[in-house]
């Protein structure tokens, strides 16, 4: 892409400068306001702008047109229209993400709750001992409340230290570098963060803790409440529910790309090369020779010059034609202007009526190809009742000669519009080869035959496959954040079931004993510790499988073409985490079972 001055432009596109020059939007347009300038007092203007140089043609084709005006800081972030310069981004996203950090984060919080209270019969003795000595509870909880503090703050400055190491990581995965990390601002809202976090986590542990009562715990007497086990384990269950969620996202989000990949495009991608004109009249006029010693050196296969690039997007502008029922009406339809060649260079498949041809002449100036969608815009249920009809487009009359399958220029977010295409008249900005060997080896030899026949011109180019893949650069992204926070959620729901487990495993450890000694395998024993704690995990599957479900059905909608979520992906979502949950409980469960039975009832 390239920015000039709308001079320029009228250099170079004689015709924009016309009546039907108003319609063209193959083109981005920047305003610099003065300063001080209302925009909303600009956009106010654009109505009658509108109807001194459009209104007659508007008012002939019964269409309407709207102007307005989008300030260039929010184009990432907020805005919806179909063909900005790069693929943008969503609030969603950001708003999904900061979900997911926060909930990431409440997971490390109840992880520490409950490693803290499942060891916190190694801190019995010392609280008693303290209490005897006079220490109040509120002593105590300062204490137990300062440890979880400075805990939470090393870590945010072992954070600070991961960041710097991993930020090439991190700017590989986003396509964004770090900035604004030492802010003040930002700082300041860290240290807050921490604070919260730090003290919101260690107040429940300090007030357990400093709840016991010292003649208790010094007898050996002290049990930790019924009530207590119970929030530990609604805290694993929420846990869970939260990286099943985000489990069931990856693989939904893993298909739709799968689907995407696979997905009939209605032409062949594989080895097509687009070079970019520019507005060189030195490729213009030279394009013909360059195209046949292309073709005479085995370069490619075919060559072909069109209005804009097959990716990306195309203009627009209204079409007249009567429907099946003998009706004129007015349509909005693409465009792309092309040469003869074109159709079979991408390989598209004709549906009905023929390909546009020199053996025809007036498909010069009256020729039209349509795709399907067109013919269904129209009300034809067969492509071939369309051939024939007289059509008028962007002030052009002619006829339909062909009707093609439809071809996805846009991404798969995006319906597939009603489009054709006509000869090309005159000027063109895309040149696109189909090549004959490795693209890659094909390059240099492509770029030694355009400094022959163009040395001042500038040689751009870009596969087609390069070009469907960064419309979905942002979903790629959103994919590999979405894994990494997944496993992270994992791994700490895990440690957080190991902790349960070992405090479980701590209380019945004269049971497990007499078991022992009765004749209990490993394997019983197995069996016994691990019921319950996978039935958490299956609770937790009850509640986080509708709720999963749901979220990526909003997601999918996000796009026209979408996979069906199979009931199966939920199936694998929930046994994958069944199996590391078991495989935690079984880690802890058999150092318990394998345990010698005459340490734990020595005391008996």
């Amino acid at each position: 892409n390239f920015l000039v001055s709308f001079k320029t432009m009228e250099i170079n596109e004689p015709e924009s400068l016309s009546g039907n020059g108003w319609y063209w939007n193959g083109y981005y347009t920047y305003l610099l306001l003065r300063e001080g300038s209302d925009a909303k007092s600009l956009e106010a203007k654009f109505p009658q702008l509108i109807d001194k140089n459009m209104g007659v043609n508007n008012k002939k084709w019964k269409i309407g047109y709207e102007y307005f005006l989008q300030p260039f800081t929010s184009i990432h972030l907020n805005s919806h229209l179909r063909y900005e310069i790069e693929p943008t981004s969503s609030p969603t996203y950001v708003i999904i993400f900061g979900s997911i950090g926060l909930m990431v984060l409440l997971l490390a919080c109840i992880n520490y709750i409950n490693l803290s209270t499942a060891f916190s019969a190694d801190r019995f003795k010392d609280v008693g001992v303290r209490k005897v000595m006079g220490a109040a509870r509120s002593q105590l909880v300062g204490q137990y409340l300062s440890e979880s503090w400075l805990l939470v703050m090393a870590s945010l400055a072992i954070a600070f230290l991961w960041i710097e190491l991993s930020s090439p990581l991190f700017e590989s995965l986003t396509d964004k570098p770090v900035i604004g990390l030492y802010d003040p601002m930002t700082l300041v809202s860290l240290g807050l963060i921490s604070t919260i976090v730090g003290l919101a986590s260690g107040l429940y542990p300090a007030a357990l803790l400093s709840s016991f009562r010292p003649s208790q715990i010094l007898k050996g007497t002290f049990r930790l409440q019924a009530t207590g086990a119970w929030l530990r384990k609604g805290l694993v269950v929420f846990q869970y529910s939260i990286t099943i969620i985000l489990v069931i996202g990856i693989l939904v989000v893993q298909m739709q790309f799968r689907f995407i990949q696979s997905k009939d495009l209605g032409y062949d991608q594989h080895q097509l090369l687009t070079l970019g004109v520019n507005g060189s009249q030195e490729v213009k006029n030279g394009y013909t020779s360059f195209a046949q010693e292309l073709v005479s050196t085995s370069l490619a296969t075919g060559v072909t010059r069109s209005s804009s690039m097959i990716t990306g997007g195309l203009s627009n502008s209204v079409a007249e034609m009567e429907d099946a029922t003998g009706k004129k009406i007015n349509a909005t339809v693409y465009r792309v202007g092309v040469d003869y060649d074109y159709l079979d260079v991408h390989r598209m498949r004709l549906l009905a009526g023929r390909f546009l041809s020199a053996a025809f002449p007036s498909d010069s100036s009256r020729g039209f190809i349509v795709n399907e969608s067109l013919t269904k815009t129209f009300r034809y249920t067969n492509p071939a009742d369309a051939v024939g009809k007289a059509f008028r487009f962007g002030g052009n009359a002619g006829e339909i000669v062909g009707v093609i399958k439809d071809f996805h220029y846009n991404s798969l977010q995006f319906k597939v519009d009603p489009t054709c295409m006509f000869l090309l008249r005159g000027n063109f900005s895309r040149i696109t080869l189909r090549l004959e060997g490795s693209p890659h080896e094909s390059i240099a030899k492509i770029s030694e035959l355009w400094k022959k026949h163009f040395p001042n011109s500038v040689m751009d180019f870009d596969f087609s496959e390069d070009a469907l893949a960064s419309q979905y650069r942002s979903e790629q992204r959103f994919s590999k954040v979405f894994v990494i926070f997944s496993g992270i959620s994992l791994a700490i729901a895990s440690l957080g079931l190991f902790a349960l487990v070992s405090f479980s495993v701590q209380g019945r450890t004269k049971e497990i004993g007499i078991r022992k000694v009765l004749g209990a395998s490993i394997s019983q024993i197995l069996g016994m510790l691990s019921k319950e704690f996978l039935l958490l995990v299956l609770v937790a599957s009850v509640l986080a499988v509708p709720l999963g479900y749901y979220a990526m059905q909003q997601w999918l909608n996000g796009f026209a073409y979408r996979m069906d979520i199979n009931p199966f992906l939920s199936l694998v979502a929930v046994l994958f985490v069944l199996v590391i949950a078991w495989l935690t409980v079984s880690i802890r469960s058999i150092v318990a079972a394998k345990a010698n039975p005459v340490d734990a009832l020595r005391s008996e």
